[in-house]
């Protein structure tokens, strides 16, 4: 389950699509400003969320992250793959 599915399935957003949390606090989706928090009018926005959350409870999902994999029978040659990865918090 990915971290947005896993938020909006603990009550945390009110959402699960990444679009629509996008749109709530970007004020330009297609800015690269904006998509990459350097706007100047929108960096500070924050997803709405519920405010009966508590902070201190754990909980995991998955990210997609891309790492660096060495080649079998290689002299350290590597190659970059992407997995599916399990993250706590």
């Amino acid at each position: 389950m990915f971290m947005s599915d896993r938020l909006y399935q603990l009550k945390i957003l009110h959402t699960k699509s990444v679009e629509d949390l996008a749109d709530g606090i970007c004020c330009d989706p297609m800015s690269k400003l904006c998509a990459y928090g350097d706007c100047q009018d929108c960096k500070l926005n924050v997803p709405e969320v519920d405010k009966g959350f508590e902070q201190g409870e754990a909980t995991k999902c998955l990210q997609w992250k891309t790492v660096a994999e060495p080649l079998p029978n290689s002299s350290g040659q590597t190659v970059n793959i992407t997995k599916k990865i399990e993250r706590k918090s």
